[in-house]
């Protein structure tokens, strides 16, 4: 007749310890090792699939966001040369247009563009390219002269007296 005593001791009548059970709890104890193990390994599986994943859409992301800085800056661009355009002989304007630094805009009559984006609007310029400088304070000027818009860019923000 078996007692709770002797399953407690195990088959042996030993001290009641785990090293060496045998039956239905050393069973149990290898199949809850085995059991984490595989959770584990299922665990790292998934970061391994996932991680490139979430990289590569987080710096999509980041691409999509400067092309929408960038075509935001190129709309107030075109309408700095269309305003200036509308008033006159000898008006100017200043634009901040950060996200254009280090870049070619391309102008003609009605249209300033980079890169595969563009913006228009009702002025008449002359077709050419100019070279955005690079650094933080940068400025596109627009200014009439002979009734084209003539387009500057310089490193520094013009100082106010």
């Amino acid at each position: 007749m078996t007692t709770l005593r002797s399953v407690c001791r195990g088959r042996s009548g030993g001290a009641s310890n785990w090293e060496g059970a045998t039956g239905p709890l050393a069973v149990r104890k290898g199949q809850v090792t085995l059991e984490a193990l595989l959770a584990l390994a299922a665990f790292f599986a998934f970061l391994a699939i996932w991680a490139p994943l979430s990289e590569s859409v987080r710096e999509r992301m980041m691409q999509h966001a400067d092309g929408l800085e960038a075509s935001s800056a190129l709309s107030r661009v075109a309408y700095a040369a269309e305003e200036a355009f509308l008033l006159g002989e000898g008006n100017a304007r200043e634009v901040r247009a950060d996200a254009l630094a280090g870049k070619a805009l391309r102008i003609s009559d009605g249209t300033v563009e980079i890169d595969g984006a563009s913006a228009t609007g009702r002025f008449k310029a002359q077709d050419g390219e100019i070279a955005v400088p690079d650094g933080g304070k940068m400025t596109v000027s627009c200014c009439t002269s002979d009734g084209d818009v003539e387009f500057r860019a310089s490193t520094a923000l013009p100082s106010v007296r």
